[in-house]
């Protein structure tokens, strides 16, 4: 089993002359890293956790110029926010995964699904879910998830939870409804627990209630219903004048923007709710974001086509009683959150993951994101690629694919990624193939047959 190193080395001098090593005192060594989340004596007893469907992180109101969101926003001053933080996928099931299992799919082998894949294990049998490691320690264990591809339907995904209640599709009003019924019962029955909460929205339809929507006579004209007709619109996109792109993006905007709102209401409402039930007064809050969305930044609407980071860029925060508040700047993904609660609950000694807990990652760590495509790209002109992989460092991120085409792109003067840097010489290249590109011979290797005859697996 090929291992892939998710830190990239630092080698110093070897020459004869080489400064004499820093002492204690000196000031140029830099601090050892220490974690960020911590407590004074034991840690909550219980967990809450929330994750977002399809929230794109530069709509909310602490990373772009909108005002949707003001509960998460305030959320996010009240916690340690991560604010360099990305997921290992742009779907899902496979960005769940990491969160949860703390594990990078790819280099262990499994690819979770709804819909298996030929010759890919979905989820390994022994794998370790927080779920299950959290109920060891004597936690009552609940699940509300409105996407089934974070459900029973993946199921070994879900491993570790007492109980699974899956409401496909449903808006935040009933996935709050049902997770308060359910905390209901945890706290009638008495002892610690853990409750996990996976809202829908503002995936796509965009269908945000009437007092979300946008007033008549703000938006220009367009023949299209954003909320039933969308995928009529984005079939003709790749034919239409610029004006009407325009048009079609300022309707697409207006709903999802309506979606965020919506969204973020809800939670403040359920807040009040939990608050009022005593919730929080020794609970710990881990909040995500699954993944992002594509406005046609590189060619396409929705999620799961790119790693770039409208798609590949997520929310992460943890709030507490006693924890205080820190705007954490550190690179940080999803396997860190599982990394952390296992370091901060000593769920079990030696739990294998892929994450550092939340202090602890090396400044010039390497982080992997995968996606094994769905389908033909609906992208026009796009190669289609059965595999896509990237690797972020600390200034650029490198993407590839089935095909092995490199492209490189520096995020502090290009953070959209829109314009490809990528020379064979350029030094960041030969760091970043260093992870990448032994792992993608390795898949080659493995899953010969996405290249062959892949089997679309569900979104």
């Amino acid at each position: 089993m090929l291992m892939i190193a998710f830190a990239v080395a630092c080698t110093g001098s070897s020459s004869g002359d080489r400064p004499p090593a820093p002492t204690d005192t000196d000031p140029t060594e830099p601090p050892p890293p220490t974690p960020v989340i911590t407590f004074e004596g034991e840690p909550p007893a219980n967990v809450l956790i929330v994750s977002l469907d399809t929230v794109r992180r530069d709509r909310v109101g602490r990373y772009g110029d909108f005002e949707n969101t003001p509960f998460l926003d305030s959320l996010f001053a009240s916690g340690v926010v991560l604010d360099d933080h990305r997921s290992c996928s742009d779907w899902t099931s496979p960005s769940m995964a990491c969160a949860v299992t703390g594990l990078f799919p790819p280099v262990h082998d499994f690819w979770p699904t709804p819909t298996p894949i030929e010759g890919i294990t979905s989820l390994p049998e022994d794998v370790q879910t927080l779920a299950k490691l959290l109920g060891e320690q004597g936690r009552q264990t609940r699940l509300v998830s409105a996407n089934p591809t974070f459900s029973v339907d993946v199921e070994r995904l879900v491993a570790g939870y007492d109980d699974v209640q899956t409401l496909a599709w449903k808006g935040a009003s009933a996935v709050s409804a049902a997770g308060l019924a359910a905390l209901d019962e945890m706290l009638v029955a008495g002892g610690p627990w853990l409750l996990h909460l996976h809202f829908m929205d503002p995936h796509v339809p965009y269908c945000p209630p009437p007092g979300y929507l946008p007033q008549p006579g703000v938006l220009p004209d367009w023949e299209y219903d954003v909320c039933g007709q969308l995928p009529n619109a984005i079939a003709e996109w790749p034919t239409q004048t610029p004006e009407w792109r325009a048009t079609m993006q300022a309707h697409v905007d207006a709903y999802y923007g309506g979606e965020l709102a919506f969204l973020d209401d809800t939670l403040e409402l359920l807040w009040v709710d939990l608050d009022a039930r005593g919730a929080f007064d020794d609970t710990l809050v881990v909040l995500l974001s699954d993944h992002g969305e594509q406005f046609y930044e590189h060619g396409g609407h929705g999620h799961a086509f790119d790693l770039y980071g409208e798609e590949n860029l997520a929310l992460a925060a943890f709030v507490a009683p006693g924890l205080e508040p820190v705007a954490w700047t550190g690179p940080t993904t999803h396997v860190d959150l599982f990394a952390t609660l296992v370091e901060l609950y000593g769920l079990a000694p030696e739990v294998p993951t892929d994450g550092f807990a939340v202090g602890l990652a090396p400044a010039d760590r390497v982080r992997l994101a995968a996606q094994l495509r769905p389908q033909a790209s609906p992208i026009p002109d796009e190669a289609w690629e059965p595999l896509l992989l990237s690797a972020t460092g600390p200034t650029h991120v490198l993407h590839t694919g089935w095909s092995e085409t490199l492209e490189l792109y520096d995020l502090a003067a290009d953070p959209a990624e829109t314009a490809n840097v990528y020379t064979v010489e350029d030094p960041e290249v030969a760091s970043l193939s260093d992870v990448l590109l032994p792992l993608l011979h390795d898949l080659k290797t493995r899953w010969a047959q996405l290249g062959d005859d892949p089997t679309p697996p569900a979104r």
